[in-house]
C-alpha cells in the first residue's frame, strides 16, 4: 500500500462531523409535512372532500414516504446508534 501524499491529505481537509439529531429530524419530518402538503394539494384539486381528501392524504403521504425518505430515515437511526456508542 502506498501512503497518500501531503497534497492529497490537505485537500481532503479535516472531517467533517455528523449532522446532528436535531438537524436530522428537521429535515425529515419537514420531508414528510412537505410530501403531505402536495399530496393533499393534489387530493382536493381532484375534487374530493375535505375530510376524506385529508384523511386519504394521511394515508397516501405515508405510503410515499417509506420510499422517499428512507435516506434520512437511515442516517437518523445511524446517528442515534453512534450516539449510543454502538457500532
Amino acid at each position: 500500500m502506498t501512503k497518500p501524499s501531503k497534497a492529497e491529505i490537505a485537500s481532503s481537509g479535516p472531517a467533517k462531523a455528523p449532522p446532528g439529531m436535531l438537524s436530522l429530524h428537521v429535515r425529515y419530518y419537514g420531508l414528510r409535512v412537505l410530501l403531505f402538503g402536495v399530496v393533499t394539494a393534489v387530493v382536493l384539486l381532484l375534487g374530493v372532500s375535505t375530510v376524506p381528501g385529508i384523511f386519504l392524504s394521511f394515508v397516501i403521504s405515508g405510503v410515499l414516504s417509506l420510499p422517499l425518505a428512507l435516506r434520512q430515515r437511515r442516517a437518523t437511526q445511524q446517528a442515534a446508534e453512534l450516539r449510543r456508542g454502538g457500532s
